[in-house]
C-alpha cells in the first residue's frame, strides 16, 4: 500500500473569493497493480502525488469535483452532503459518464514521472536529475502543445508562440538553459481556476536573456503594478507608524514580516549545481555568524544534510532541534509539489540547506529551500512595527557583510529583488498578521472585502485568519508595510462594529433588575454606521454553524467507531497516546455504550478530529456521562494518569472545610493583590453530561438547577438570566436583554459559544444557545453558568486577601445547592477515587480553579516569570496586553489535592511571588525558587489527624507511611548529625508526587509496568541517612524493586570484559534494517565524609567541586564550569560556544526543574560549584565526561553515536578508576554501604549507581502494547517516545542498579534491545 496523498482543489467563485478543496486519497493494491509484469519498486510520496493528480485527471474526477463544488457554492443548500450526494447521483443518470480507463501499470498512468526523490535515495541526488519529462538542456524545435496548460508561461506563448522560438536556444552567462525556464510549465498542466507562473528562474541573468517571456508573465501577473519606473526599495521603519495595531489585544494573535533574497553571482536553487548550494550556504552562514549580539544564534542544517561537518555537525541538526524548530514554525519541508520538484528545488535534498535562529527567536531564516535566503521576523503580539524594524535591521547587516566579502543579493532598478519565482519580484516581502475575526469571517463578503484591501486571506485553526499583503512591485517596503497596517485596523474595525451590534455593552451601574422579565423591555440603542462593512451583517444563526446546531460537528462518527482504528501517527493528544501504545483497546470498547447510550466512538471524537500540537498535549477525549469513567476505564484510567501523574491506585481527597485553610492574607499591604476568582464544577447524576445530551436533557438540567437557585435567599439571592437567543426557559423567552448581556460581560461573569474545533468536535456547542444561561448574584460577586461545558459551574469573586473568605462563601454556596438538590432526589457526579467528574476528564478532582489577579511589574518583566510560576505549581496569563506587569496566576494541580490544599498552597505560591517582587524592589538578587539558598518551599504541613491525606500521595515512601503510619511516629524526630527527618521524607509528606528522580516510565495502558511506584519519594542528605531512617528506606526501595534486599550486598565489579550475553554488549539489528540512534551510561558517585547534593552548604559543595577537579586535572581533560558559576580559581565559567559544544555531544546538564528536587535542595545556589570536566575521547568514537555537583556529587556520562553499550560501559569504567585512584592517593574514597552498595543522594540509584539509556529506531514496536511488556520483563522502562512522519523511535533505560552486577546488567539491557529489533521485524 502506497503513502497517503493529497490533492488540493482552488474554486473561484462567481463571488470572486475562493475556496480552497483539499482531497486526500490513499491508493491500495488493485487487481491491475497485482498483473503488473515484474514488482514495482516502492514510489516516493511525490511519485504517488503524481500518479494520483494523473488517475483524476484522465478520469474526469477532478473535472467533476470542481463542478460539484462550484454549484454547491451557488446554491449554498442547508445540507451540504445531502445535495452533493443527489448532485452525484443526478450526474449518473443525465449527465455523460465519467472515463472508464484500463487498468494500466500506474508506472504509465502519468506522463511526468519525478524519479525517486532524494530523501529515498539517502538525501543525495545527480547534479542533473529533474524530474523526467520536458528537457532541461534546449527546448524542442517544436513548441510543445499547450492548449490545456493553465499557467501565465502558457497564455503568454500561445498568444504570441514566435517568443518560444526567438528564446528556445537562449542560456545566460551561468548556463540557464530556457529549457529550464519554463519546464514547470510543460510538465504541469495546472488548472485554470489556479493561474501558477510556469516558470522557474535559474539566475539573475534569466530577467534579461529572456525578458520577452518574463515581462510578458510579470504584466499579467502584476498588471498596474509592472511599470517603467525603478521599483522603489525602502527598508526604513521610520517611515512606518509605530502604533500597534490591536492596542486590546483581543484580536490580533501575532504578526510576522518576511522578504527573500539570492546572491548574483550564483544560480537560484532551482538551478545551481551541488557545489554551488554549498558554497551559498558557506558564505550566509558565515553572515550569520558576524552578526551582532542581539541579531545572532545559532545555524541548524537540516536532518540527513551533510555540507556542514566544519560545523560539528556532519549529519545536520538533532532530532531534538529539529522538533523544536517544528514546534516554533521555523522549520521548511522538502518539496512535494510537482512544480516545485519540476522546477529543481528538491535537488540534492536536504544537503546545503537549512535554518538559522537567533537567540530571541524572532528573527530566523531559510537557507537554499526556494532562494538561497529567505528571512523571518516575528512577534507574539500586534506590533508590526518592531516586527518590520528587526526585520530591516537584520537584512541591512547581513547585506553590509556580504558586501565585505564582495557579494550582493540580485536586484534589478525595474523589478527589484530577484527570486527564482517571477510572483516574488519587488520588494519580495510578504507581511501576515493572524487574527480573531469571529464575526466578520462569518460574513458573506469578507473575503471580497480582503481582496478590496488587496489582502489575502487564510484560516489558520478555524478561529483565526492570516491575512497578508497581495503587493509585491511598484511600492516599497515601507509603503507594503503601512498599507497593512491600515487595511488590518479597518477589518478590526469591522469585526468591533459587527460584535457591538450583536453584544451592546451599553454602560449600566446599577445592578441587574430584580424581575426578569421586565428587564426585557429595555430597548439597546442602535449601532451607528460604519464605512467599514459594505453590508449589514444579519444576527448571528447559530443552527446552521458546524458544531453549533443540532448535528454533530462533522468529522469522525459519534454512534459506532469505523472497524480499523484511524491512522494516529501524527495526533498528540493523550487519548492518541492511549491508543497507540495499546490498539486492542480500540476493538475492546468499539461496540461497547454506557447504559445511556454513549459511545466510544463519542468520547473519543475529539481526538480523532484534532491532531493537536506535540507540546501542547490535551486530553483528547470527553466524557459522554457518569458511566463512561468505567465502562471506558481501560482507556480514561491510563490516559488520566498520564495528564495528572496521579496512580489509578489511589484515592482522591475531598475537602470543603473552610476552616481547613489559612485566613492569613495575602498581602497586607494591598499593594500587589488585586482580586481572587474560585470556580468549580458540578455535573448532575441521572443526566448526560453536555457534550452528549440531547437538547430535552439540557432544558430539563436548565429547568432544575436555574429554580433551585433562585429560591436561594440572603447573600446568595439572585436571578438566572438565559442566554440572549435561548427559548427554553419560558419565564424570559428569548433569553437575557442586551443591557443585562453588558453588564455580565463587564463583569466577567458572560460566557460565549465554543469556537475552537477541539470543543466543537466534543459536543458540548450543540443546540447553542438553547438551556444555557448565568444565575446571577445581586452583588455580581457570585454567579453560575449553566450548561456551558459542564452542568454547573459555580463562581465568587472577592478583593479581600484572605482566601478564606471567598472558599467559605463558595463553599456554602455549593453547600446549600447540594441539599436543596438531595430534597428534589438529585445529586452531584463524584467518584472514591476521582472526586467531582466533569465533561473533560482534566478537570476531575476538585474540579476547582483558584485564580488570583496581582501586579508584579519587576519580576514580570522577568524573561524566567512563567518558570518561576511553573515550579511553584501556578500557570500565569496577562490580564491586559498593554499591561504586562498585571497578570492572572491560577493553580495547576487538581487530580489527588483537595479543595482546601489547593486554596493554601496557591496562596502560598502567590506569598511567594509577592516577596520575590518585594525582594527586587529592595534592589536583590533574586533566583528561581529553588535554585537560591533556599529549597522550593513546601506548602503542606502534616496534618494533626494523621497520615490518611498520603492515599493522594504517589511513591513508594508514602505507600509505605499510609500502610504503617507507626514509622512516621518511630521516625518525626530522629535525625542525622545534620539532616533531620523531615529533610529526607519532607518532600513525599508534603507535595502529591514527591521526589521524582533519574527514569520516569511512561504510562501508556500497560498495566503490568504500573503494579510497582514508579519512583522511592525519599533523598537522602548524607549517608548516615540510611541507617537511621532505615525503617523507612528499607521498606521503600524493596517496594519500588519488587524484592527484598539482598544481604550482604553483592562486591561491585566494574569490569567491561565481563559483558556477554548473545550481544556482548553490542547492539544491532540483525536484519541491518533498524538503527540505535545512541547509547548512554552514567555512573554516579559521592565523596566519602562530605554532605550529599541536597543538604550540603555553598561552602561544602565549592569544597566538592575543588577535591574533584583537582584529581580529575591530573589526567587528560579539561574543566568547565557551568555559565554563571564564580566558583573556580582556575577557569572561568563556560563561554556560549564551549555550553554549545557540549550540548551537541550530549554532554551538558541543567538545573533541575522537577519540584520535587527543588524542594529537596539539589537547586540550591544554582549554578555555582557545578561543571562539566570534558574528557579526551578522540578517535574513540566515545564521548565523555564527568558532572560535578549535579543530583550526587560526581556522574561519570558517556555517550555514542552507535549501539556499542560496552564501549560507553568501558569508558565510564575507566574514569571511575583513574578518579578512585587519584583519590586514594589524597586519602579520600567514594561513599559505599555494605548493606546497599554505593550510596547516592537519590536512593533510585543506589548499588551500582548505573544509569543506561538506549534511543534507537523501533517504528511498529513503539506504537504497541509489547514493548512495556518486553521492558519489564527486562528490568527497563520506557522513558521516551518519538513519533514523526515516516517514523517512530523509542528510548528504554533501567529501573534500577540495585543488586545486580554493572557488567551483567549492561549485557542484558543490550540482549532486550535486540530482542525488541526482532519483535519489531
Amino acid at each position: 500500500m502506497t503513502p497517503a496523498v493529497q490533492e488540493d482543489l482552488q474554486i473561484t467563485t462567481a463571488g470572486g473569493s475562493s475556496i480552497r478543496l483539499g482531497v486526500g486519497f490513499k491508493m491500495l493494491d488493485s487487481e491491475a497493480h497485482k498483473q503488473q509484469a515484474a514488482p514495482k519498486q516502492s514510489s516516493s510520496r511525490q511519485e504517488a502525488a503524481e500518479e494520483a493528480k494523473s488517475y483524476l485527471v484522465d478520469n474526469g474526477v477532478q473535472l467533476f469535483l470542481q463542478e460539484m463544488v462550484q454549484a454547491l457554492l451557488k446554491h449554498r443548500p442547508t445540507e451540504p452532503l445531502d445535495y452533493m450526494s443527489d448532485f452525484i447521483a443526478e450526474r449518473k443518470k443525465t449527465g455523460p459518464p465519467l472515463k472508464e480507463k484500463k487498468s494500466t501499470p500506474a508506472a504509465q498512468s502519468s506522463p511526468v514521472k519525478p524519479q525517486k526523490s532524494p530523501s529515498s535515495t539517502g538525501g543525495k541526488s545527480s547534479e542533473g536529475e529533474y524530474p523526467r519529462g520536458f528537457p532541461i538542456d534546449v527546448a524542442p524545435e517544436v513548441m510543445p502543445d499547450l492548449s490545456a496548460h493553465c499557467s501565465l508561461m502558457a497564455d503568454v506563448l500561445q498568444k504570441d508562440p514566435s517568443v518560444y522560438q526567438k528564446l528556445r536556444c537562449l542560456k545566460t552567462s551561468l548556463g540557464v538553459t530556457f529549457a529550464q525556464l519554463i519546464k514547470p510549465g510543460v510538465d504541469v498542466k495546472g488548472h485554470k481556476m489556479i493561474k501558477t507562473a510556469g516558470l522557474a528562474v535559474g539566475d539573475s541573468e534569466s530577467y534579461e536573456v529572456f525578458e520577452p517571456l518574463l515581462k510578458a508573465s510579470l504584466g499579467l501577473r502584476f498588471g498596474d503594478q509592472l511599470v517603467e519606473e525603478p521599483q522603489q526599495l525602502h527598508m526604513d521603519a521610520s517611515k512606518v507608524c509605530s502604533d500597534a495595531l490591536d492596542p486590546t489585544g483581543e484580536n490580533v494573535v501575532s504578526v510576522r514580516v518576511q522578504v527573500s533574497r539570492n546572491l548574483s553571482s550564483f544560480r537560484f536553487p532551482t538551478a545551481c549545481s551541488e557545489d554551488e548550494r554549498r558554497e551559498v550556504e558557506r558564505v550566509l552562514v558565515k553572515a550569520f555568524q558576524l552578526l551582532s549580539e542581539d541579531l545572532g544564534g545559532d545555524y541548524y542544517p537540516l536532518a540527513e544534510s551533510h555540507s556542514c561537518a566544519a560545523l560539528g555537525m556532519p549529519k545536520g541538526m538533532s532530532e531534538e532541534s529539529e522538533e523544536k524548530l517544528r514546534r516554533k514554525g521555523f522549520l521548511f519541508e522538502e518539496p512535494d509539489s510537482a512544480v516545485s520538484l519540476s522546477s529543481g528545488l528538491a535537488r540534492q535534498w536536504p544537503d546545503a540547506r537549512g535554518v538559522f535562529c537567533n537567540q530571541s527567536e524572532n528573527i530566523w531564516a531559510w537557507v537554499n529551500e526556494e532562494d538561497h535566503l529567505k528571512l523571518f521576523s516575528g512577534q507574539p503580539d500586534s506590533n508590526l512595527h518592531a516586527a518590520f524594524s528587526r526585520l530591516a535591521a537584520a537584512e541591512k547587516s547581513l547585506q553590509i557583510i556580504l558586501q565585505q566579502e564582495g557579494l550582493n543579493f540580485a536586484c534589478s532598478e525595474k523589478l527589484g529583488y530577484l527570486s527564482s519565482s517571477p510572483h516574488n519580484v519587488g520588494t519580495s516581502l510578504c507581511a501576515t498578521v493572524v487574527m480573531r475575526l469571529p464575526f466578520l469571517s462569518a460574513t458573506p463578503n469578507f473575503r471580497s472585502m480582503c481582496a478590496k484591501l488587496k489582502l489575502q486571506v487564510k484560516a489558520v485553526d478555524g478561529k483565526s485568519w492570516a491575512v497578508s499583503n497581495t503587493e509585491r512591485l511598484g511600492t516599497s517596503e515601507a509603503e507594503q508595510i503601512s498599507r497593512v497596517a491600515s487595511s488590518c485596523k479597518e477589518l478590526l474595525a469591522a469585526e468591533k462594529q459587527l460584535a457591538s451590534s450583536r453584544q451592546t455593552t451599553t454602560s449600566v451601574s446599577k445592578p441587574l433588575d430584580s424581575p426578569a422579565v421586565a428587564a426585557r423591555n429595555v430597548v439597546p440603542p442602535k449601532p451607528a454606521a460604519s464605512k467599514a462593512l459594505p453590508d449589514a451583517m444579519p444576527a448571528l444563526d447559530f443552527s446552521s454553524m458546524p458544531g453549533l446546531g443540532s448535528k454533530e460537528f462533522p468529522g469522525f462518527p459519534t454512534d459506532i467507531c469505523p472497524e480499523e482504528m484511524p491512522d494516529l501517527t501524527m495526533h498528540n493528544s493523550l487519548t492518541a497516546q492511549v491508543l497507540k501504545s495499546n490498539p486492542c483497546l480500540y476493538h475492546q470498547l468499539n461496540a461497547t455504550k454506557t447504559r445511556s447510550g454513549v459511545s466510544l466512538a463519542k468520547v473519543i471524537k475529539p481526538c480523532m478530529d484534532n491532531k493537536g500540537h506535540p507540546m501542547i498535549k490535551t486530553f483528547g477525549a470527553y466524557a459522554g456521562d457518569e458511566e463512561s469513567y468505567t465502562v471506558f476505564g481501560k482507556l480514561f484510567t491510563p490516559a488520566l494518569e498520564l495528564y495528572h501523574g496521579f496512580s489509578s491506585q489511589l484515592q482522591h481527597r475531598t475537602d470543603l472545610d473552610p476552616m481547613h485553610t489559612d485566613a492569613a492574607p495575602i498581602d497586607p499591604s494591598g499593594k500587589y493583590f488585586q482580586s481572587v476568582q474560585i470556580s468549580t464544577a458540578r455535573n448532575l447524576r441521572g443526566f448526560r453530561l453536555p457534550p452528549a445530551a440531547s437538547r430535552d436533557e439540557l432544558r430539563a438540567v436548565e429547568q432544575v438547577l436555574a429554580c433551585t437557585m433562585c429560591d436561594l435567599d440572603g447573600v446568595l439571592a439572585g436571578n438566572y438570566l438565559p442566554l440572549a437567543g435561548s427559548c427554553t426557559y419560558t419565564q424570559i423567552p428569548g433569553g437575557m436583554s442586551s443591557e443585562q448581556e453588558g453588564q455580565l460581560r463587564d463583569a466577567g461573569a458572560l460566557f460565549q459559544e465554543p469556537d475552537s474545533t477541539l470543543d466543537l468536535s466534543a459536543g458540548w456547542g450543540r443546540h447553542w444557545p438553547a438551556a444555557r444561561g448565568v444565575f446571577a448574584g445581586d452583588d455580581l460577586k457570585t454567579w453560575a453558568w449553566i450548561n456551558e461545558e459542564d452542568h454547573l459551574r459555580l463562581f465568587v469573586e472577592d478583593s479581600s486577601s484572605n482566601l478564606r473568605s471567598a472558599f467559605e462563601r463558595l463553599s456554602s454556596l455549593e453547600s446549600v445547592l447540594a441539599q436543596s438538590l438531595a430534597q428534589q432526589g438529585h445529586g452531584f457526579m463524584h467518584s472514591d477515587s476521582l472526586g467531582y467528574l466533569t465533561s473533560c476528564p482534566s478537570n476531575v478532582g476538585p474540579a476547582l480553579l483558584v485564580r488570583l489577579t496581582v501586579r508584579l511589574p519587576l519580576l514580570t518583566a522577568r524573561s524566567d516569570f512563567k518558570e518561576i510560576c511553573r515550579v511553584l505549581g501556578l500557570a500565569n496569563a496577562r490580564v491586559s496586553p498593554d499591561d504586562k506587569a498585571v497578570q492572572h496566576v491560577s493553580n495547576v494541580l487538581g487530580l489527588g489535592v483537595s479543595e482546601a490544599d489547593l486554596v493554601n498552597s496557591t496562596a502560598k505560591a502567590c506569598s511567594c511571588l509577592i516577596s520575590l517582587e518585594q525582594a527586587l524592589e529592595r534592589g536583590e538578587t533574586i533566583q528561581r525558587p529553588g535554585l537560591g539558598p533556599d529549597a522550593l518551599p513546601i506548602f503542606k504541613q502534616v496534618p494533626t489527624g494523621g497520615l490518611q491525606y498520603l492515599r493522594s500521595h504517589s511513591g513508594a515512601a508514602a505507600a509505605v507511611l499510609r500502610a504503617h503510619p507507626e514509622i512516621y511516629d518511630q521516625l518525626r524526630d530522629k535525625s542525622t548529625a545534620r539532616v533531620p527527618f523531615s529533610g529526607v521524607a519532607g518532600v513525599t509528606l508534603g507535595m502529591q508526587a514527591g521526589v521524582r528522580s533519574g527514569l520516569l516510565g511512561v504510562a501508556d495502558g500497560s498495566n503490568s509496568a504500573r503494579q510497582r511506584p514508579g519512583w522511592i519519594g525519599l533523598c537522602a542528605g548524607d549517608e548516615e541517612c540510611y541507617d537511621v531512617f532505615q525503617a523507612l528506606f528499607a521498606p521503600a526501595l524493596e517496594l519500588y524493586l519488587g524484592e527484598s534486599l539482598p544481604t550482604p550486598y553483592p562486591a561491585v565489579a566494574l569490569t567491561p570484559d565481563a559483558v556477554s550475553g548473545k550481544t556482548q554488549g553490542v547492539i544491532a539489528d540483525p536484519q541491518g534494517k533498524l538503527s540505535v540512534r545512541s547509547v548512554r551510561v552514567q555512573l554516579s558517585r559521592n565523596l566519602k565524609g562530605l554532605p550529599f547534593i541536597p543538604a550540603c552548604s555553598f561552602a561544602e559543595r565549592r569544597e566538592v567541586e575543588r577535591i574533584l577537579t583537582k584529581a580529575l586535572t591530573r589526567q587528560t581533560g579539561t574543566y568547565f564550569p557551568s555559565k554563571g558559576s564564580t566558583s573556580c580559581a582556575f577557569r572561568p565559567a563556560m563561554t556560549d560556544s564551549e555550553e554549545q559544544q557540549l550540548r551537541s555531544q550530549g554532554l551538558l546538564f541543567q538545573e533541575p526543574k522537577a519540584p520535587g528536587l527543588l524542594a529537596c535542595g539539589a537547586g540550591r545556589h544554582w549554578p555555582d560549584a557545578r561543571g562539566v570536566f570534558l574528557m579526551s575521547s578522540e578517535g574513540t568514537g566515545t564521548n565523555i565526561a564527568a558532572w560535578i555537583n549535579e543530583e550526587e556529587h560526581i556522574s561519570f556520562v558517556a555517550c555514542r553515536n552507535d549501539g556499542d553499550l560496552k564501549a560507553a560501559f568501558a569508558a565510564v569504567c575507566e574514569a571511575e578508576a583513574l578518579l578512585k585512584a587519584e583519590l586514594e592517593k589524597d586519602g579520600l574514597a567514594f561513599s559505599y554501604s555494605e548493606r546497599l552498595g554505593f550510596l547516592t543522594a537519590m536512593p533510585g540509584k543506589l548499588g551500582g549507581g548505573l544509569l543506561v539509556r538506549v534511543l534507537m529506531d523501533v517504528p511498529q514496536m513503539s506504537a504497541c502494547r509489547g514493548i512495556s511488556d518486553l521492558s519489564e520483563k527486562a528490568g527497563l522502562e520506557v522513558a521516551l517516545r518519538h513519533s514523526r512522519p515516516g517514523g517512530a523511535t523509542v528510548e528504554v533505560a533501567n529501573r534500577s542498579s540495585f543488586g545486580i552486577s554493572e557488567a551483567g546488567l549492561v549485557s542484558s539491557i543490550a540482549d532486550a534491545c535486540v530482542d525488541m529489533m526482532r519483535g519489531e521485524e
